[in-house]
């Protein structure tokens, strides 16, 4: 991983056939851990964002009509994977290369193995 830190920003989503708002697959995945995120005022998106994000692409999903304007701008929002979620990412190809499957297994073992541990010692006052 070295210095890289992933990201994912909000924009704007693809649109489907007849102009419905639609964001599927990993891609869905972490967009609505994103939004799980934000709305909770984390810091970062977590590895249990990310699970509740699959739970929540497991189920089908509706496309949203797009709304009739006028449009107001809205401001670009970033946000920082953790970095356990990084890594879960990465072991699973990347954002680019991973799939729904790779991602879910990689994500369950994560959780299961527990948040990782700093194994730097802690700093000790007044020494």
């Amino acid at each position: 991983m070295g210095n890289r830190r992933w990201y994912w920003g909000c924009d704007c989503g693809g649109r489907a056939e007849g102009g419905a708002f639609t964001v599927g697959g990993v891609i869905g995945v972490f967009f609505r851990a994103f939004v799980l995120a934000e709305r909770e005022c984390a810091p970062e998106i977590r590895v249990d964002h990310l699970l509740a994000a699959l739970d929540v692409a497991a189920t089908e999903e509706k496309p949203v009509a797009p709304s009739a304007g006028p449009f107001l701008p809205c401001e670009r929002r970033d946000m920082l994977f953790s970095c356990e979620a990084e890594a879960v990412i990465e072991s699973v190809g990347g954002l680019e290369g991973a799939t729904l499957d790779r991602l879910r297994t990689a994500l369950v073992a994560a959780r299961s193995e527990g948040p990782k541990q700093s194994t730097e010692p802690a700093a000790e006052n007044g020494a």
